[in-house]
């Protein structure tokens, strides 16, 4: 995914985005110390981390084969994996209504979950390794994104955004 040199004046790409005067005031506004290490390690191009190259490619044959192209072959078979363990074994994302009428149960879902666990074993990662990459992307995203919106809100003179609460469950 690109970002959009058209909200940044005078950007033409991505490196324009990151390197402008916003962005860069941005940075300066994240306090958190996780996030701001990975995003120097996803922008930086000095520290390789080999796990990031393949969830770059995991992402693309899930783009590719699941959610744009819509291979069905692929996402059947995840289903029929699925659908092959023992029946106390098989879980369905489930909506729970007042009723059972209300009430859905997502199949399909339960099959685009193996479907990923397998593309994700098949470009070699195990938990432990998709959760490092996963968690560099998100960390170094998720603080930068949150401080690039309030430098933004600040700029044109917008009120801050408020915190969701926590969840509750």
């Amino acid at each position: 995914m690109r970002a959009s040199p058209r909200a940044i004046p005078g950007a033409r790409g991505q490196r324009d985005v990151i390197r402008s005067d916003l962005c860069q005031r941005a940075l300066k506004r994240v306090k958190n110390v996780v996030g701001l290490n990975a995003w120097e390690t996803l922008t930086s191009g000095k520290k390789r981390v080999p796990e990031l190259r393949r969830l770059r490619q995991f992402i693309d044959d899930a783009r590719n084969w699941s959610a744009f192209h819509y291979d069905q072959g692929q996402i059947a078979e995840g289903f029929r994996d699925w659908a092959a363990k023992p029946p106390f074994e098989m879980d369905a994302f489930e909506s729970l209504g007042d009723s059972m009428e209300q009430t859905r149960f997502y199949f399909a879902d339960a099959g685009i979950q193996r479907f990923s666990e397998n593309l994700r074993q098949k470009h070699g990662f195990t938990i432990e390794s998709w959760r490092k990459a996963t968690n560099l992307v998100n960390y170094g995203i998720r603080f930068v994104v949150e401080a690039f919106v309030e430098e933004l809100c600040s700029e044109q003179g917008f009120p801050q955004p408020k915190p969701y609460p926590p969840a509750r469950f």
